[in-house]
């Protein structure tokens, strides 16, 4: 009750939460995949990434079998230590396992490159992901936020545009990504524009809109 204890408490340190995962799983309290989805998750949350790694190979060597659940909370723990190659190395073991990764799979990792600057990865992915599945407003989100971040305007804009055209309405978030990396382009006139196309889509532009 202890472990339990210290492990959910958000206020915990990162080291005592790596400990007390570590002892759980050493005394064999870690027993059903619920069990782990918790220590994975709960390691994740504390950016303790390569602890959640560890987990989870201990899945796949020892059991219970690993399912898309823990590969997904695995990488989102890569997302949120910012290890970008992780979560790529991750979609690759599912697949090598007969895993399919779905759609929150693929948003993760694309979140975890885009956020360390790598938007032709990201983009990579979103076109990997069109071949098995539809991607949504977060996917395509997270693409634009990874443009956005590399000042990529123009990639930035096709994908919004293709976002409509899919029959998706974007977001504020995904707009304000956009006018992000138009600043950042240089292109005032376009950023001027796509303010017009949010009021256009029912969108009110906020005070990071403007900022931009």
């Amino acid at each position: 009750r202890g472990y339990l204890r210290t492990a959910q408490d958000p206020h915990s340190q990162p080291d005592a939460v790596a400990h007390t995962v570590a002892a759980m799983h050493a005394e064999g309290m870690l027993e059903t995949p619920q069990d782990y989805t918790f220590a994975i998750k709960t390691l994740g949350r504390k950016g303790l990434c390569q602890q959640a790694l560890t987990i989870l190979e201990s899945m796949v060597h020892m059991g219970p079998p690993p399912n898309v659940i823990h590969f997904n909370a695995a990488i989102s723990a890569c997302e949120a230590s910012g290890y970008w190659e992780g979560a790529l190395m991750l979609l690759q073991h599912m697949t090598f396992l007969g895993i399919s990764p779905d759609v929150i799979s693929f948003n993760a990792a694309i979140t975890a490159c885009g956020r360390q600057m790598q938007w032709q990865v990201a983009m990579g992915l979103l076109q990997q992901m069109r071949l098995t599945m539809k991607p949504n407003i977060v996917s395509y989100g997270a693409a634009i936020d990874a443009c956005a971040k590399a000042g990529r305007w123009e990639e930035a804009r096709g994908l919004l545009d293709e976002m409509i055209l899919a029959g998706l309405t974007p977001n504020m978030a995904s707009c304000n990504a956009a006018l992000c990396a138009a600043k950042a382009a240089g292109r005032w006139q376009e950023a001027e524009e796509l303010l017009e196309k949010m009021q256009r889509l029912g969108l009110q532009p906020d005070a990071q809109s403007f900022t931009a």
